[in-house]
């Protein structure tokens, strides 16, 4: 058997990270596209690794006959493992860095030959959000483990359950960090960036997978916003009411929203507060 899906699937990640960096951060007009498109030393992006990892997946379980779920399973078990060494390697490239900080837990970048840190940040200190993402990560695994790889082996619940689990969570985790990050590219009148409005997208994608394994349709014209804790728990956010108006102007009818955050009553949403996930 040899270990060629392994490479196969990291070939794919590579791809797909590079390409996905490429669309964020280098237009194909740039004199330099082309040799960020094949530089060891460009960037990549998790997102899009993510996504062509699952893609190539898909592929060796069709041409092998093998069920998908299960194998992406076992593969979203070892990405987060992955996906820390990468910011590992993150950190010490200086890629992917965060904006200036005093925290104490700051980093400090001297500008050594070789480094992707821009000359503006170099010999000031920084949020190391390479960690904070990694670290997160490595959190990720104990908990997927214990609440849902066991589980599934012993067949109590779905395959596609755990994959589903990881892409909310890890989503989750990179829109927050967004916020931290030196290098996010902003979404012209969205108010966020390309990659927090990615993984709002992985998120819903997870809500829809997680629906159709349960055999429950998502509510129509209904919008879901919280932060969501490695419990399961959902945990307040800030700008409800702007959220609430924003999603009233989009079509939205009905919205559900942390317990623990406030309502004013000047949205004509129905509100619906929940306090976990399962609860929602």
């Amino acid at each position: 058997a040899g270990r060629w899906p392994e490479r196969g699937a990291a070939g794919c990640g590579a791809v797909g990270g590079r390409v996905l960096h490429l669309i964020e951060y280098v237009p194909f007009s740039s004199p330099d596209f082309w040799s960020q498109a094949f530089s060891p030393k460009a960037g990549f992006s998790v997102l899009g690794a993510f996504l062509a990892v699952a893609a190539g997946v898909f592929i060796l379980c069709r041409r092998l006959g093998l069920g998908f779920l299960r194998v992406w399973a076992h593969f979203s078990m070892i990405l987060p493992l992955w996906h820390f060494f990468g910011r590992l390697g993150c950190l010490g490239a200086g890629c992917c860095h965060g904006r200036p900080t005093d925290a104490a837990w700051a980093v400090v970048y001297p500008g050594a030959p070789g480094s992707m840190v821009g000359r503006e940040f170099i010999g000031r200190p920084v949020h190391p959000t390479q960690l904070y993402e990694g670290v997160t990560e490595l959190l990720l695994i104990p908990v997927l483990y214990l609440l849902l790889f066991r589980p599934m082996e012993k067949g109590s619940i779905r395959s596609g359950y755990l994959s589903a689990a990881y892409m909310g969570l890890y989503s989750v985790i990179r829109f927050f960090n967004e916020f931290y990050r030196a290098d996010t590219v902003p979404l012209a009148g969205l108010g966020i960036s390309a990659g927090q409005a990615l993984s709002l997208t992985y998120v819903a994608a997870a809500v829809a997978l997680v629906s159709c394994f349960r055999n429950k349709k998502v509510i129509q014209h209904t919008v879901v916003f919280g932060e969501v804790g490695l419990g399961g728990e959902v945990r307040a956010v800030g700008q409800a009411d702007l959220r609430m108006a924003e999603a009233e102007k989009l079509g939205f009818k009905r919205c559900i929203v942390p317990a623990g955050n406030p309502r004013t009553g000047k949205s004509k949403l129905e509100v619906i507060g929940v306090e976990t996930v399962d609860a929602a």
